[in-house]
């Protein structure tokens, strides 16, 4: 019960939207800070992805958009020998490091430095499937389980939502993990977060003069 002189806070406002909306907001925003369309459609599929599942891929999403539009795309793409993935610069982008994770990531994978980890876990859940197998992905303080059929799920750990990662491992699950898709929602975000990534596809929207061309 607040005392005399004291202040209740409000929630921030919130914008609840649809899984199509946010794809679509994110893929542009995507393109607004510096990837391909191609990539910028792969942020935002696993932006859909995680949000299914009320994991908290929107904001950690629109934080690395914002950094990783000052910094040098050339240090963020993997590099290094077999089984092993180390960042060219200081970190590895989720995105060009998922993405080449479900192209030809096998069952055991060691990535240096990534930002915001759990945005690799759908390209992880992609793998899965294309390769008939469930896989974890670990970090500190963080452990992605995906079922076999790139669907199914459970996450745990205080660091799932980090900003940064020094390493990350891919690995075979140890334990079977319930094929199955999650239940319909409708994503419900701060309206700050929706305004951010709008800011960021206004640069791609201006970029193309708004003739919807690609």
């Amino acid at each position: 019960m607040p005392t005399a002189g004291s202040t209740r806070r409000r929630p921030p406002p919130t914008r609840e939207g649809s899984l199509s909306e946010l794809e679509a907001l994110v893929r542009d925003a995507a393109h607004g800070a510096g990837l391909s369309w191609s990539l910028a459609e792969e942020a935002g599929t696993a932006v859909r992805w995680l949000a299914a599942r009320r994991l908290p891929g929107a904001v950690l999403a629109a934080d690395w958009l914002e950094r990783r539009a000052a910094l040098d795309p050339a240090g963020l793409a993997p590099g290094g020998g077999r089984g092993v993935w180390l960042p060219q610069g200081e970190q590895l982008c989720p995105l060009l490091a998922g993405t080449a994770l479900a192209d030809h990531g096998r069952g055991e994978l060691v990535l240096g430095a990534v930002a915001a980890p759990l945005l690799l876990a759908p390209f992880a859940a992609l793998a899965a499937r294309a390769r008939g197998i469930g896989l974890e992905l670990a970090w500190e303080g963080a452990l992605v389980c995906l079922a076999v059929d790139g669907e199914g799920w459970r996450a745990e750990g205080p660091e799932l939502a980090v900003e940064r990662a020094a390493g990350v491992s891919l690995h075979p699950a140890s334990a079977a993990v319930q094929p199955g898709r999650p239940k319909p929602v409708r994503p419900e975000l701060p309206l700050a977060l929706w305004r951010r990534l709008e800011a960021l596809a206004a640069r791609s929207r201006a970029a193309r003069g708004d003739s919807g061309d690609d």
